[in-house]
């Protein structure tokens, strides 16, 4: 089931284009498919979130606030980008 968050979250890894991810599914996709470096504990936690979030087991906020500490960790986090 696609839920998407009430307020997108703007992510710019590398020196890629900024993208916009809008639930806990574009969520997954970038942190399993184009997460930058070594991956810490922030990341750890937004992974297992947003994946029970998919099956209806966490609030789609709650995936939306890991998936942010994931990417402040991760220096990946686009503020300029609305």
């Amino acid at each position: 089931m696609r839920i998407e968050w009430k307020n997108s979250v703007n992510i710019r890894i590398g020196s890629g284009r900024a993208e916009i991810i809008t639930g806990a599914d574009d969520a997954i996709a970038a942190l399993l498919n184009r997460w930058p470096g070594e991956h810490g504990p922030h990341y750890n936690e937004a992974k297992r979130i947003c994946g029970m979030t998919t099956a209806g087991d966490f609030s789609s906020e709650v995936a939306r606030e890991a998936f942010i500490a994931a990417a402040v960790e991760a220096s990946v986090l686009d503020q300029r980008v609305h």
